[in-house]
């Protein structure tokens, strides 16, 4: 997904802002995507949040998908940066310095 605009005369192409899709994240998602960026397996998410790891896979997809992701490493990725992110409530994000809070 991405948004054109003319810019000194030219068409420049610009990517959409994560940050404004990642609003549109269920909290289980956001918890998922949190653990994956703690480096945790689906199986491991699975057994912690006590759902099945189909579960676990139809949430990354749909993470994907809205996030504009096409490949696990980049979900992997994101999920780190994110992780590492020192101050997420600053860009409108939840705050999820242990990923079981929400």
């Amino acid at each position: 997904m991405a948004i054109y605009f003319i810019h000194a005369g030219g068409l420049r192409r610009v990517k959409t802002q994560r940050k404004r899709l990642m609003t549109a994240l269920t909290r289980r998602e956001e918890q998922i995507l949190c653990l994956i960026g703690q480096g945790q397996s689906s199986q491991e998410i699975a057994a912690r949040l006590s759902i099945s790891v189909a579960t676990v896979s139809n949430h990354r997809k749909r993470i994907c998908a809205k996030l504009d992701l096409h490949s696990t490493a980049k979900l992997v990725a994101f999920a780190a940066n994110r992780n590492a992110a020192p101050d997420r409530t600053a860009a409108g994000l939840p705050e999820f310095r242990t990923c079981m809070q929400a």
